[in-house]
């Protein structure tokens, strides 16, 4: 009796054991974000975390750059996607530029370089649909 007792509690062990395991390898999928969050918004249950990427040491005097992570629901990171930035900078400067995947998210080599109001307009083609997203940030 004190056989099958002992083997019962090995077998649920190995059990737990294999489910974390199973558990982190999975949470090890999403990328781990860069930079500082200028804003975090779901939209569609698509979570968007637009962040400015600090530069290189020996670029200190280079621009931040807009980096765009995806996650998808649970913990897991979103399917691939395509976007598209839309930027109206503070000096009226427009543009658009396609992103590319980079650093765990979308890069697209937008650098806001200039203090001001930018006006920061986002396209998002995935499997699952197609969202916009829009928002203003100001840049001191």
């Amino acid at each position: 009796m004190r056989t099958s007792a002992i083997r019962t509690v090995v077998i649920l062990a190995c059990g737990v054991v294999m489910a974390l395991i199973a558990y982190v390898g999975q949470a090890g999928d999403a990328p781990i974000p860069v930079g500082s969050s200028i804003r975090l918004v779901v939209v569609n249950g698509l979570r968007l975390d637009y962040r400015l990427t600090t530069p290189e040491p020996e670029a200190s005097q280079a621009a931040p750059e807009l980096v765009l992570y995806l996650a998808g629901p649970g913990r897991g990171g979103a399917e691939e996607a395509v976007v598209i930035y839309r930027i109206l900078g503070p000096r009226g400067t427009e543009l658009q530029a396609w992103a590319r995947p980079g650093r765990g998210g979308y890069e697209a080599d937008v650098h806001l370089e200039f203090p001001g109001r930018y006006q920061i307009a986002v396209e998002i083609i995935a499997a699952s649909g197609t969202f916009n997203d829009r928002f203003e940030y100001y840049r001191p």
